[in-house]
């Protein structure tokens, strides 16, 4: 789609093969519905700080997304996030089982507000697993974006990539 792949965060609480979440291992902490998006709940203050992917991986609440990559190369992650508080604005990026980065907004908190580390994920061609990792509960996630311009700008939210698509 023109270098863009956008998902709704939501997609996930369908649990197909497609789109799942995971709760944390704390068994008090999971995803539900919120708003136009995906939120992590309850909103206690707890966070995961530590990002590597032992430390994550079946311990942080998770989302997993299959995306199919037509065109190769560096993908830029767009995510837009609604965050209810300054404890509550941050996540990890994982892509096929590999750690990559952090993405913190700043404590910026408005509504349906995109947000992008810029860091450069390079994606070779075919099927891939997009993994986000809470890193503090409360986190809202409405849409990600994977674009191949990281300079894209995005305003609201955005028309949803066709489900084969992902």
């Amino acid at each position: 789609d023109g270098g863009k792949l956008v998902i709704h965060a939501a997609d996930a609480l369908e649990y197909t093969r497609y789109a799942s979440f995971e709760g944390a291992s704390d068994k008090v902490h999971s995803w539900e519905a919120a708003g136009t998006g995906i939120q992590v709940t309850p909103d206690t203050g707890k966070n995961w700080t530590t990002g590597s992917w032992d430390s994550l991986n079946g311990i942080a609440p998770a989302l997993r997304y299959k995306i199919h990559i037509t065109t190769p190369g560096d993908y830029y992650l767009f995510v837009n996030m609604s965050n209810p508080n300054n404890a509550a604005d941050s996540y990890f990026v994982a892509v096929d089982g590999v750690y990559k980065y952090i993405g913190a907004t700043g404590e910026q908190i408005k509504p349906e507000t995109w947000y992008s580390e810029k860091r450069a994920i390079n994606l070779t061609g075919g099927e891939h697993e997009l993994i986000i990792f809470a890193r503090e509960d409360g986190l809202l996630i409405n849409q990600l974006l994977l674009s191949n311009n990281k300079d894209i700008s995005l305003t609201g939210l955005q028309t949803v990539s066709k489900r084969e698509e992902l």
